[in-house]
């Protein structure tokens, strides 16, 4: 299970892992949180590593980059950048490990670096344009492909892919930009819609059992639209699992 409570760094829990069983005391201070009780040190780790920044920048890091902020150095940029920061999450993470079950700190480690890839692939997918030139093309192809080869931190087993917090969002994310690019490639002016066909045509052919569950679910969460009956079958593919 997941806990959330708003989006303060310092005064909230921003989806922290939570176990059954758990009883954890919130003490509130002007300057924070602490975390007493059982369960409370992955509180206390998690607390911790929400106080790492999320990615910026600053005007003359982007001026080396413009007028093309959506070409390949740029994303490389970016992506090291993230790197350098779900690291700092990575090392405070092995700092508590000590006082972590095993199964927790893979968990988060697997939270934490899907979490990255997500938003890597969700911005590349937000800045391909239909009308792009053919240079901004291949190049945003190219960091596209150099991103498929990118693993997250653990290797997860079944159980854990489906359980974790941001896997699924992940792969979710990377299924369809793929399929994007499919479209970009061809100059297809349906780029932009994610049919249900499309994606369960994907998930078929490259994911099994609870991974697949999660996947139609989202998908379905997301895109279907009950208006002419047409999408029905995907409801009850997804339903049926």
């Amino acid at each position: 299970l997941y806990l959330s409570s708003g989006y303060s760094p310092q005064k909230s829990l921003n989806f922290f892992l939570i176990y059954p069983g758990d009883s954890i005391h919130i003490i509130v201070r002007k300057n924070g949180m602490t975390f007493s009780g059982r369960g409370s040190s992955k509180f206390n780790c998690q607390y911790e590593i929400q106080q790492v920044p999320e990615i910026s920048f600053q005007k003359k890091e982007l001026l080396r980059f413009y007028p093309n902020m959506e070409g390949y150095e740029f994303n490389i940029y970016q992506k090291k950048k993230m790197d350098s920061l779900t690291g700092v999450k990575l090392k405070i993470l092995e700092k508590h490990s000590s006082m972590l079950p095993e199964a927790v700190i893979k968990r988060l480690a697997l939270d934490y670096s899907a979490g990255e890839l997500f938003q890597l692939y969700g911005s590349l997918e937000l800045h391909l344009h239909i009308k792009a030139d053919s240079a901004v093309r291949e190049e945003q192809v190219k960091f596209f492909n150099k991103l498929q080869h990118c693993e997250v931190a653990v290797k997860p087993g079944e159980e854990e892919r489906a359980e974790s917090g941001s896997y699924i969002d992940y792969l979710m994310m990377k299924s369809m930009t793929l399929i994007m690019i499919r479209k970009y490639l061809n100059h297809s002016p349906d780029m932009y819609t994610h049919p249900l066909g499309e994606l369960f045509a994907y998930f078929r052919q490259n994911f099994y059992g609870k991974t697949y569950e999660r996947l139609t679910a989202l998908s379905i969460c997301l895109f279907y639209k009950p208006v002419d009956g047409s999408q029905e079958k995907y409801m009850d593919e997804a339903l049926r699992v």
